[in-house]
Order: structure tokens, then sequence, then C-alpha cells
């Protein structure tokens, strides 16, 4: 996705703001998303100019802010985004983030300095290297398991059949 600089985000806002353009010709001028440029438009209005200026990557948020964050958003039913915007806070993702932490492991989830979850699976990158043996193997096991289902299917189907 495309990405603007401060000065870009600040003509956009003020695009919307003091020439009465709408969301939409000015996503379309810049090629950017509405849903963006409406979020720069909240924090603006929110936050002023200071809004507008991207949080550090890699700044932790104190527990005790994500947890009044998650307060705010469920007592007042604020969105993702509207909460993002009130609080100044990166991007809506990092709030949802939260929110699922917030789901599965309460207030303690969120006093800890961890950002996010651990992923789990192996690691992206290269695939595996399997042995010729190994490859063979899962291509036969596999076909086995193609079989098996097409099998299960035609039964389901009989079984079905005689149903009715």
């Amino acid at each position: 996705m495309k990405k603007l600089e401060l000065e870009g985000r600040i003509y956009a806002v003020r695009e919307i703001l003091e020439q009465n353009r709408t969301i939409n010709s000015v996503a379309v001028e810049l090629g950017l998303n509405r849903s963006t440029i409406s979020y720069w438009v909240r924090q603006c209005v929110e936050h002023g100019l200071d809004g507008l200026n991207r949080r550090q990557q890699g700044l932790a948020y104190p527990g005790e802010f994500r947890v009044l964050v998650i307060q705010d958003m469920q007592v007042n039913n604020l969105s993702y985004r509207e909460v993002a915007a009130k609080y100044n806070i990166g991007t809506h993702v990092t709030v949802i983030k939260w929110n699922k932490i917030f789901t599965k492991q309460g207030v303690e989830g969120l006093m800890t300095e961890n950002k996010g979850e651990k992923p789990t699976g192996r690691p992206r990158g290269r695939p595996l290297k399997l042995d010729r043996e190994e490859m063979k193997d899962l291509r036969k096991e596999n076909e086995r398991l193609k079989m098996e289902v097409a099998y299960l299917k035609k039964l389901n189907a009989l079984v079905q059949e005689k149903e009715k």
C-alpha cells in the first residue's frame, strides 16, 4: 500500500477540512484507501497536526495505557479505528491485537511488554528441503488420502440416496 510522508498527509487533511473536498476525491487523487485518509482526518481533529506524525515503530505502549484503551473502547462502544484515532495509536491493527490479547489473557496479558502473540509453525522463508525418499513417501500418502476422500464422498452419496 502507498505511504505518504507527513507533508502529504497534511495536504490530504487540509484539502478535506479547509477546501471542503470529499475524502473519496482526495483518495483517488493520491491513490490511497479512503479509510486511511478518513483516519488521518480523525487523528487531526482529535490531536491537531501532531496526530498525523507516525509513531515510531518498535516503541512499546505501557500496559496501563493498553488496558485504558481497551476498556474505553468497550465501555463507549468505539470501533478499532475510532479508539486508535482518539489515543493517537499508529494503526487500528494495534488495537485489534490488544483486544485479541485481552480476550484470551485478560488484563495480565496487556500488562506484559510483548508485541502480540508469537507466530506458530515453521518460520517463513525457504521451504523445507526433503530428501527424495521423504518426498516419495509424502506423494504416496497424498495420493492415498485423495483416494480415501473420493471413496468417502461416494459412500456418503450412496447413503444419502438410500435414505431417500
